[in-house]
Parts: structure tokens; sequence; C-alpha cells
């Protein structure tokens, strides 16, 4: 079975759906001849935040240094969160400011969490979005070999028979699985990915379309522009300074 989604999403909050063309093909005759039928089903993506505590994931690491220990966090309530708007927000977060993120996200994975984990998978993820699944398996030689395999895991799902049409339901209570699932259906509709062609801009990388643009938004293009002009009045002053 294979599946090939269309470009068209449906914005719904705190879940997206995206229709998905399946195309079975079968053996006719036992020969090498094969036929297919498609299939055109919604896939809808939902994340909630699990519920628990901080807590240190190592008793030994917390008694000997509290402040680097690796934690991990559960909520105590569940929150609903578009898990696009989820990739955005934790791909921009100031990894300083990781335990916020938390809170705000709740439970990140099964693994432990600390600022130099929550940097990786920043980096990783970049990464990820900008590259064609194929070459995700190079990013090993970059980044730990676990994480990349956790990558590359295939999505869990489930089919919806009691609506008035199936559908496939995708959903998750940790923010990591959320935010993997859509790279990986985004990558799938054959979306491409760029960084933001200002270099102090900390935004997720952005889909471009047919016009490929180099800036994520209005604002970063302008204040890029407005830079370049200056630019020829600052070498004129060097210059007369030199003088």
């Amino acid at each position: 079975m294979c599946w090939n989604l269309r470009k068209n999403r449906l914005n719904t909050s705190p879940r997206r759906t995206i229709l998905v063309t399946v195309r079975r093909y079968r053996d006719i005759h036992k020969s090498h001849i094969m036929s297919h039928r498609r299939i055109t089903l919604p896939v809808t993506l939902e994340f909630r935040a699990y519920p628990a505590n901080l807590v240190a994931v190592s008793r030994n690491a917390y008694l000997r240094d509290p402040d680097s220990a690796p934690r991990r966090y559960i909520r105590k309530e569940y929150r609903e969160l578009d898990p696009w708007d989820l990739r955005d927000a934790f791909l921009a977060w100031l990894p300083e400011d990781w335990k916020n993120f938390l809170s705000f996200a709740g439970s990140f994975s099964t693994y432990g969490l600390d600022q130099g984990e929550f940097m990786e998978w920043q980096g990783l993820l970049r990464e990820a979005l900008k590259l064609p699944p194929k070459k995700w398996p190079q990013l090993q030689k970059r980044f730990d070999p676990s994480k990349v395999e956790k990558l590359l895991a295939p999505l869990r799902v489930e089919f919806e028979w009691d609506e008035e049409s199936p559908g496939v339901h995708i959903a998750t209570m940790r923010s990591l699985d959320a935010i993997i699932a859509t790279i990986q259906l985004d990558l799938l509709q054959g979306a491409h990915f760029r960084t933001c062609a200002r270099h102090d801009c900390n935004a997720a990388p952005f889909r471009v379309g047919k016009h490929l643009k180099k800036f994520c938004s209005y604002d970063c293009a302008h204040l890029a522009a407005v830079r370049r002009s200056r630019e020829p009045a600052a070498k004129t002053g060097k210059r007369g300074k030199s003088k």
C-alpha cells in the first residue's frame, strides 16, 4: 500500500486534517501487470499535553547538581495545542528558556531532557525540515543516531469508521511526537522548507511555494533591505575617518 498526500490542508484547531490518497496495488493473474485503486481519506493529527510533573530523571544526578540534572515534564492538566503551531514555537524557542517550553507544551518525550538535549532536538528537526527524508540517515553523522532513528520511525495511525466518511487519526500526548508527525506529513505532501535569509532570525524554517521566498516574513525582508541601504553610508563613513 502506498500513501500519497494531496496538497490541501483543512485548518482546524487543536487538530488539522490533510486529505490523503491511498493506492492499493494488486497483482493480476500472477503476472507483472499491476492494477491499483485510489481512495482519498482525511488524515487528522491531534496533540494533547499529557499530565505529569517536572521531575529529575536521575536521582543521583539531581543530588550531585540539581540545576544540571536532566528532567522530564508532564502537565497536571490536559491542554490541546495545534501541532503545526507547536512545531513553530519549539523551533524558535530560546534554549536557555527550555523549562518554560515544557510548561507550555507538557511532556516532551520519553527521553530525559535538559538544555543540551533541547538544543540538539531543535538542530536536528530544523535540518530534517530542509532535507528530503531519504537523506535523513545522513544526519546521524551530526546528531545522536538514536534521535535520527526516532525521526525515521513510522507514524502510528488509527482508522476511524464512526464518521460519515472513513478517516485516519493520529493522536499523541507528547510534543516531540506531534512535531515529528507534522514534519513527516508536510514532506509527504512534497513541501519544501528553507531558513530565513536574515542571519539573526531565529524563526522556524518556513514553507516555500512556487515563488521561492528568501525571508520568512515581511518584517524580516524589510529589515534586511534597511540594513543593505545603510551599508554604503557606513563604508563611506569608515573611509572618511581613515583619511
